[in-house]
C-alpha cells in the first residue's frame, strides 16, 4: 500500500507539476503532514525536485514511474480484470490502468496515455482513422507524443460536432491529434441537432458526401462511450426525448445513438457521420473512465460486438461485476 501511495503522488506531480503539497494533498485526499512526509522522502532519493514554483519530477522518477508501473498492475489485480472482461464480454482486447476517474481527475491523464499507445499500436501507413469528439478524446490528443516523421494517416471526425467547448469538438480534437501524429487531417463542419429537412438537404452537397464516404472508409475508430444521461443534457435534448430517452431506458451513448442496456439503439441524434451499423471489418476502440459508466460500456460491447476497450479500473471492476451478474 506504501509503495502504491508513492506511484500515486509521483505520478500526480509528473501530470500536474508544478504543484504544491497542499494542492496534492487535496487531489489525493491525503492529510498535509503525510503528504509532507512523503515528498520530504522522495526529494532525498532524488525522484523529486521542490523548488518556489512547487514540486516537479526529476528524470530518476520519471524512469522509477515507468519501472514500477508493470508491478503496480500485479499489485493491483489489472492483469486479472482485464482477462476476465476478455473472457466475459464480446471484446476483442481489454486495457485497464490503475485508479478512479470519478476520484481524481488525474487518472483521466493516465488512462489517455494508454489510448494513444494502444492507438498508435493499431495504426497503419493509409489508414484513415475516424474519430468522436469530448473530454476523453481530447485528453488522448494531447497524450500523443508529437512524432518526428511523417505518417501516411487520414485522421477525420466521425460524426458532426455538438455545439459545445470548442476545445473538446470532433474537428479540434481530429487537428490535434492529427498534429501529434505527423499525420494529415480533414475537417467535417456540420453541427449535430438540425432540423431533418435542413440536414437532408445539406447531405446532398458534394463536400458533404464526399466526407461521409471517407468516413465509411475509416478502418481505424476511436471513441469516448457517455451515459444517456450526461450525452443527452450536453446535446441540449428537450424534456420530450428526455422523459422517452427514461421511458425506453437508454443507458448509453456512442456517435450520437442512444441504446438500452441490452445494446438496442432507442434513439438517434439528428446528425451524420459514422453509421453504427456499418462497423464491420473496422477496428474500434472505445475509451472511457468512471464507474458510472459500466452500464453504458457493458451495453456498448453488445451494440457494437469486437472492440477494444481501454478503461481505468474502477469502471473495469464495475464492469466485471456486471457481467457475473449477467452470467449467474
Amino acid at each position: 500500500e506504501l509503495l502504491y501511495l508513492r506511484y500515486l503522488i509521483l505520478r500526480h506531480i509528473f501530470f500536474s507539476q508544478p504543484v504544491g503539497r497542499r494542492t496534492l494533498a487535496a487531489d489525493l485526499d491525503l492529510q498535509e503532514r503525510q503528504v509532507r512526509r512523503e515528498v520530504e522522502l522522495l526529494r532525498r532519493q532524488g525522484l523529486i525536485l521542490v523548488s518556489n514554483l512547487g514540486i516537479l519530477i526529476t528524470d530518476e522518477g520519471k524512469s522509477l514511474l515507468r519501472e514500477i508501473e508493470e508491478y503496480i498492475r500485479h499489485f493491483r489485480g489489472l492483469n486479472q480484470l482485464e482477462e476476465q472482461i476478455k473472457k466475459s464480454a464480446n471484446v476483442a482486447n481489454a486495457y485497464v490502468i490503475a485508479g478512479d476517474v470519478d476520484s481524481n481527475p488525474i487518472v483521466l491523464k493516465t488512462l489517455a496515455r494508454k489510448a494513444a499507445e494502444v492507438l498508435l499500436a493499431h495504426l497503419r501507413e493509409g489508414d484513415i482513422l475516424a474519430i468522436s469528439g469530448g473530454t476523453t478524446m481530447a485528453e488522448v490528443a494531447a497524450a500523443l507524443p508529437p512524432s518526428g516523421k511523417r505518417r501516411e494517416v487520414l485522421v477525420i471526425p466521425a460524426r458532426g460536432g455538438l455545439t459545445e467547448n470548442v476545445e473538446i469538438q470532433a474537428n479540434t480534437v481530429t487537428a490535434a491529434l492529427a498534429k501529434n501524429l505527423g499525420g494529415r487531417y480533414r475537417l467535417f463542419h456540420l453541427p449535430d441537432g438540425l432540423e431533418k429537412d435542413v440536414l437532408e438537404k445539406l447531405l446532398s452537397e458534394p463536400t458533404i458526401r464526399e466526407h461521409l464516404d471517407l468516413i465509411q472508409k475509416a478502418r481505424v475508430v476511436l471513441h469516448g462511450i457517455g451515459t444517456a444521461e450526461n450525452m443527452a443534457k450536453r446535446r441540449g435534448f428537450s424534456i420530450n426525448v428526455l422523459s422517452e430517452l427514461q421511458r425506453k431506458d437508454a443507458v448509453g451513448e456512442v456517435f450520437g445513438y442512444y441504446y438500452d442496456s441490452h445494446g438496442q439503439v432507442v434513439h438517434a441524434a439528428s446528425s451524420a457521420g459514422l453509421q453504427i451499423d456499418k462497423l464491420d471489418g473496422k477496428e474500434v476502440i472505445a475509451v472511457a473512465g468512471g464507474k458510472q459508466k459500466a452500464a453504458a460500456i457493458l451495453a456498448a460491447t453488445l451494440l457494437i460486438p469486437g472492440q477494444t476497450l481501454v478503461l481505468d479500473e474502477g469502471v473495469a471492476a464495475e464492469l466485471v461485476e456486471l457481467l457475473q451478474v449477467g452470467i449467474n
